[in-house]
């Protein structure tokens, strides 16, 4: 948090986000902490929530914490705290405590981290020094005030917690991408009196996704099909549907002789330093947590896809596909790539790989012209993949 935020949260006050605290909770109040949090945990809202120590909550004036107060717990002792509760499903709530200089103030500020994972309850009762958490008794911070201890919140606000967990009080493309990820409750149906083959979510079958012909002309060969077994790659078009409405579409390879299915990457491009390329290096990459990206991973991890088969060279398969956190580090990797590497050196392939790709390609596929004129730039494509991933491994901080 900064100065200017911080500054525009004590102007505002209490609300659902914000709690403001003259001092720390003393050993006899730790049970409220924990109901504090619980209650932030709780909201229906989508931010992170605070709760800041040393400003009064009636005047809103900052009076600064005694930083030797013994009562002070930083991020690991809270997180116990919380750890140690029977909360259902062992959900631990993400928390941080950081210190904050205001004004020549002290304060200590509680960081509670917005969750999907709610409602947050208990699965039997916690009590400490006269004050109970019910067993099941969901609590939630609403119009800048707590559900009182004694109570539950109300419906309308229980409904929406249950709807913010799956993600229904998100776009339809948030809902997409949450249910792509629950990979065991997607069915697959084959091609059957004339539908196309598709899968469909079992818990609503509303979303659905469906296997189109792709009557565009493609090529017969990719650089990401040089790690399967046959070259020869066909194509269709996953239609990602809610009832009637298309949401999104891909394109997706068909590889490996119809083995497995591929959601077809983005294609990144690198400037080679040394201008030895008259243009840029292309290479294949996904962004994490995309429709695009958890769209492939459901097709690798769902038990009913044909992919399950040959899981085992799911990452052979990978080897050259670079998956970013977003844009911005694309472009940062991209241009530490072209500045820190000779690209001829790095990825240029040898006459003897080349020769193989050639041989390969006129042994699968019927047709192979243009692909046997592009055999170097399958493996220049490959290669660089190779290499940026070596280095975003190399110099990963994780």
């Amino acid at each position: 948090m900064d100065y200017n935020k911080l500054e525009s949260i004590l102007y505002n006050g209490e609300n659902d986000k914000v709690d403001f605290k003259k001092e720390w909770y003393d050993k006899t109040k730790k049970i409220d902490l924990v109901i504090d949090i619980v209650n932030f945990v709780n909201t229906v809202h989508h931010d992170d929530c605070y709760i800041i120590i040393g400003v009064e909550d009636i005047t809103n004036k900052v009076v600064g914490i005694d930083i030797n107060d013994t009562h002070r717990l930083n991020t690991e002792k809270i997180t116990d705290l919380i750890r140690n509760l029977p909360i259902a499903n062992q959900y631990i709530p993400k928390i941080e405590v950081t210190e904050f200089v205001f004004n020549d103030k002290t304060l200590d500020i509680i960081t509670i981290f917005n969750t999907t994972d709610t409602p947050v309850y208990l699965t039997t009762d916690y009590r400490k020094n006269g004050k109970t958490i019910g067993a099941g008794q969901i609590i939630s911070r609403n119009q800048g005030t707590n559900t009182p201890i004694n109570k539950t919140a109300p419906s309308n606000i229980t409904e929406k917690l249950w709807k913010k967990r799956f993600k229904m009080d998100q776009n339809i493309n948030v809902q997409y991408n949450e249910l792509l990820k629950d990979f065991d409750n997607w069915s697959f149906i084959d091609v059957s009196n004339g539908n196309p083959a598709r899968f469909i979510y079992n818990l609503n079958p509303n979303f659905y996704i469906e296997f189109i012909e792709d009557d565009m002309p493609r090529e017969n060969c990719v650089a990401l099909s040089l790690n399967a077994t046959r070259l020869d790659v066909n194509w269709k078009i996953a239609s990602l549907k809610y009832n009637h409405l298309e949401i999104d579409s891909f394109l997706i390879y068909i590889l490996d002789g119809a083995r497995f299915y591929q959601v077809c990457p983005r294609t990144g491009t690198v400037n080679s330093s040394d201008k030895t390329y008259r243009r840029p290096v292309g290479y294949d990459y996904y962004i994490y947590d995309s429709l695009q990206y958890n769209l492939n991973r459901m097709l690798w991890h769902n038990p009913h896809s044909i992919n399950s088969h040959y899981y085992h060279e799911k990452d052979s398969m990978m080897s050259g596909v670079v998956i970013y956190k977003d844009d911005s580090e694309r472009l940062q990797i991209q241009e530490e790539i072209s500045k820190s590497y000779i690209l001829p050196e790095e990825i240029n392939p040898s006459e003897e790989d080349v020769d193989l790709v050639k041989s390969r390609i006129q042994m699968d596929l019927y047709e192979y012209t243009h692909e046997i004129n592009s055999a170097e730039f399958y493996l220049l494509n490959l290669n660089l993949g190779i290499l940026i991933n070596k280095h975003m491994n190399f110099n990963s901080t994780d």
